[in-house]
């Protein structure tokens, strides 16, 4: 089973699951001829290694995606490719009810879940004899739903997904009868609520640009950087096309960052992180006054949107290049009215550099999200 998020937590990054799972399975199949070859050249038995050659050629790896993140704003097409098991929230998607999700499984894996299935609960057994050990379990999706299912909760759901449909009408009105009737019943659009995703999506990735452009033209007085933006390298340089200050701190250094970072050294810039970013076109303001670039192409949009999820994971630098403090960056933030999630707990990534003696001191602490 081959396991992957849709969307990465941390930074937004959003992945091809068909692309990640081609990867994976190539690999997996190379280390199998080489682990057949290893037991050739050792000896083994031939009638063994038939019988393990032919249990491995009917071995095949199942792609679960976990799409919980990816889902509030770009659901995943299950069509273009072999994804198997989809899992989802729809507390993520609609914010109510919480505890609420669903795991979407194609109909020809139900069987097999079922024959390993182990738990023996409410509303999964059609027949069960007291006298004898005798039980018939049921088949489909009514087999893994175990225990009485949240009625209440489902039936909540369905309002939010109705205002998911309905977003599209503020962009365009509704052109046909059957539009407006889907609108106005109880019955939601499979149509309008697609359409309803993609404006969503859409304007967030608007946002996110925004975002970014502005964080990254950030500079202190010395001309060094104030913002620090994780994001992958094709987010990166879409941001550079478009002649932004843009950088990421896991990249390598690139030549404009080696030319950036002898700028930093010219103005006495003392920071002790391998931190790159080109510099601003002449003319460009700097912190607090800079300007949204609104030419950026329909082409170079798309291309972000396709790589970068609604998140915008950074944190604030000093003119020294030392650290703020996500505390002080969140105190600063309330004050102005800006709701932060900020912090490492929630996330393995925040602190992957940190030290093991470290992380189980954190993990003593009495903290929470």
């Amino acid at each position: 089973l081959f396991v992957m998020p849709a969307e990465c937590n941390f930074s937004g990054t959003r992945y091809d699951p068909q692309q990640l799972f081609n990867a994976w399975c190539k690999s997996a199949k190379q280390q199998q001829q080489q682990q057949q070859q290893r037991d050739s050249e050792g000896g083994l038995q031939q009638g063994q290694g038939v019988v393990q050659q032919q249990q491995e050629a009917q071995q095949r790896w199942w792609l679960l995606v976990d799409a919980a993140k990816s889902c509030s704003s770009h659901p995943a097409d299950m069509s273009n490719c072999d994804i198997d098991m989809l899992a989802l929230s729809y507390y993520k998607i609609v914010g109510h009810p919480t505890g609420l999700g669903a795991l979407v499984v194609r109909r020809s894996l139900l069987p097999l879940l079922l024959q390993h299935k182990a738990y023996f609960g409410g509303g999964t057994v059609e027949v069960s004899v007291a006298d004898r050990q005798h039980v018939v379990r049921r088949q489909g999706a009514a087999g893994l739903e175990d225990g009485t299912l949240p009625f209440t909760a489902i039936a909540a759901a369905r309002h939010g997904f109705k205002q998911l449909a309905k977003i599209r009408q503020a962009k365009a009105p509704l052109q046909t009868h059957a539009d407006v009737w889907a609108a106005t019943s109880d019955i939601v659009s499979s149509q309008l609520l697609q359409n309803g995703f993609e404006c969503m999506d859409r304007h967030m990735a608007c946002l996110t640009w925004h975002l970014m452009q502005q964080l990254l033209q950030m500079r202190h007085s010395s001309g060094c950087h104030g913002v620090v933006v994780y994001c992958q390298p094709a987010v990166q340089e879409l941001l550079v096309q478009q002649q932004n200050a843009a950088f990421n701190y896991n990249c390598k250094e690139s030549s404009w960052q080696h030319k950036d970072r002898q700028l930093n050294n010219a103005t006495h810039c003392s920071s002790s992180y391998s931190i790159g970013a080109c510099r601003l076109p002449a003319g460009r303001a700097k912190a607090g006054t800079a300007n949204f670039s609104t030419e950026a192409t329909d082409t170079s949009l798309n291309a972000f949107q396709a790589l970068q999820g609604p998140v915008v994971c950074f944190n604030l630098l000093r003119p020294d290049g030392s650290w703020v403090g996500h505390n002080e960056v969140a105190k600063l933030a309330q004050i102005h009215g800006i709701c932060l999630r900020t912090g490492g707990l929630c996330d393995i990534l925040c602190v992957a550099e940190t030290a093991s003696k470290r992380m189980l001191h954190f993990q003593s602490e009495p903290k929470t999200c």
